[in-house]
């Protein structure tokens, strides 16, 4: 990893919690750039956010380890074949095989990619596709750390490639399902429908959150009194978890949750509705016939109001 000479008072300052809401309705999968290397400010930013253990620790407490890799050998083969082209910098997201290991990751590293969109950087989530080999031979890893998952970033290119285009349309990265199909109250036999509640408006945002083949893999279930929301991950790609080029390293349902879970957190605080966040044992009953697993809970504070 390269050292950035940009002096602290160069550096752009970090978003506060209504840019990093704008940053959420702006936020898009890019995946064509200009090839430019990071300006020595973005470098130097990264690189002290990288360092800053409240940065780094996600909602339970585990501190994450995300490397910056610049430079890339334009033979290095990190991403896919012709998807994601021109980028000269990549995140690595570094985490051990466990759900929550796995989910505080994701939340860590989607708080960075949305400092990230209000630099107006462009940064694409790849859970697949991209070549452990090439990635690990730059950097070091303890028992059972793995990639999780790599973040591709620099200046978006102006005017985009067809394979955009078609790709956006592919995947469906500019389509979200509706609140009903990821949102209930009370029971996964109750959808969210129209429902009143003031968590609203963060749980229609937090659905824009990147997902792995924008499956959306999270299902949340608020109480009745709207006092908790508990989150769960509901599994689809398990055929695709191995170690071949464009197979999953590990379960990106889990990575899904977590930047769901982060686009939820920061929308509601913006809002001035706070929430803490636990593993509890919620009294829910998970549907036999769907792939589901509880993750966490978000609890609204005693004057968050309801």
């Amino acid at each position: 990893m390269n050292s950035s000479s940009a002096p602290a008072s160069s550096l752009p300052p970090e978003a506060g919690l209504q840019d990093l809401l704008e940053a959420l309705h702006v936020r898009r999968s890019i995946r064509t750039y200009d090839g430019q290397p990071l300006r020595p400010a973005h470098q130097a930013f990264i690189e002290r956010y990288l360092h800053d253990g409240a940065h780094m620790t996600g909602p339970f407490g585990r501190r994450v380890r995300i490397e910056l890799l610049q430079g890339l050998p334009k033979d290095m083969q990190v991403g896919t074949y012709g998807y994601t082209k021109y980028f000269d910098a990549v995140l690595v997201a570094i985490a051990k095989d466990d759900p929550i290991d796995l989910f505080e990751m994701a939340w860590v590293a989607h708080g960075l990619v949305l400092q990230l969109t209000h630099l107006r950087l462009g940064t694409v989530w790849m859970g697949a596709a991209f070549s452990q080999q090439s990635v690990r031979r730059n950097l070091s890893f303890e028992d059972g750390e793995q990639v999780a998952a790599i973040i591709p970033l620099g200046y978006p290119r102006d005017k985009k490639r067809l394979f955009d285009l078609i790709a956006s349309k592919g995947l469906a990265s500019a389509h979200r399902k509706p609140l009903d199909f990821s949102c209930f109250v009370g029971s996964f036999e109750r959808p969210l429908g129209d429902e009143q509640t003031d968590l609203r408006d963060a749980l229609d945002l937090a659905r824009f959150a990147p997902s792995a083949m924008n499956k959306q893999s999270w299902r949340v279930v608020l109480n009745e009194d709207a006092r908790q929301v508990h989150v769960c991950a509901k599994f689809s790609l398990r055929h695709k978890i191995g170690m071949g080029f464009r197979q999953y390293a590990v379960a990106p349902e889990y990575i899904d949750v977590g930047t769901w879970a982060r686009s939820f957190d920061i929308a509601t605080r913006a809002t001035a509705i706070e929430g803490t966040w636990s593993i509890a044992a919620p009294d829910l009953a998970l549907p036999q016939d769907e792939d589901l697993e509880y993750l966490c809970t978000w609890t609204r504070s005693a004057a968050g109001g309801a």
